[in-house]
């Protein structure tokens, strides 16, 4: 029997109390490929000069959020735009009322289309993560497949991949003066190269021939080997 970990930390673990279970290390989340879409800011009705700053996602524990709310609030020159449960959790935060920014909400269940759009709006895409956070991202996928570029929270397995592929910019976990710092700094694009690189890599036709090969070799007692272009 083989058991299919994101990253190289949980297999360790798995291997110490349960070896019988052979880990193998393979990404769990697959990314697609998308071509831009223009008109992608004219359609949700946002201006065209403004740089945006997109929170994606839904709510869970290992998530940190307030630590991007207190960055923005003196960060000069960016917006953020908040998508998702995330969004209504800002609302019920009312940090807007005392911090002076005006983040552009859209809330609740978010079609397929709507988050299309909003990966196409954005200069950069945030993750914030609290420290140790060694599970797959959905969002850094859907940044990859849209070629934006990546601010995210190290000590997480999406900063590793971040690191990889040269996608963007790692900040110190919790430490909103480190992300602010991420954000100015974070490169206007991925050089095409390392978008190809991690578009290869982490594809779902990449993360199924993975899962292929850990089942052809169940004879196997150490993880399945991951190769990174």
């Amino acid at each position: 029997m083989r058991l299919a970990l994101p990253g190289e930390a949980w297999a360790e673990a798995w291997a110490m109390r349960v070896p019988f279970l052979q880990p193998a290390v393979i990404p769990l989340a697959g990314c697609r490929r998308r071509e831009p879409i223009p008109d992608a800011r004219a359609r949700l009705g946002l201006k065209s000069d403004e740089r945006l700053a997109l929170v994606f996602g839904t709510l869970h524990g290992e998530k940190d959020y307030d630590v991007v709310w207190r960055a923005f609030a003196d960060l000069h020159g960016w917006r953020l735009l908040i998508v998702g449960e995330v969004a209504d959790a800002y609302r019920q935060s009312q940090r807007q009322r005392c911090d002076g920014h005006e983040p552009i909400l859209l809330g609740g269940y978010v079609d397929a289309t709507t988050r299309d759009l909003v990966f196409c709006a954005a200069d950069v895409v945030i993750l914030s993560f609290q420290p140790n956070h060694w599970r797959d991202s959905g969002v850094l996928m859907d940044a990859i497949a849209w070629g934006v570029p990546v601010v995210c929270s190290g000590h997480s397995t999406a900063a590793d991949i971040v690191r990889t592929f040269r996608l963007g910019v790692v900040f110190e976990p919790g430490n909103a003066d480190s992300l602010a710092q991420a954000v100015r700094s974070a490169p206007t694009r991925i050089t095409p190269h390392d978008l190809e690189r991690a578009r290869s890599a982490r594809s779902d036709h990449a993360v199924v021939l993975r899962c292929l090969e850990a089942l052809g070799e169940p004879e196997r007692g150490d993880a399945a080997p991951v190769a990174e272009p």
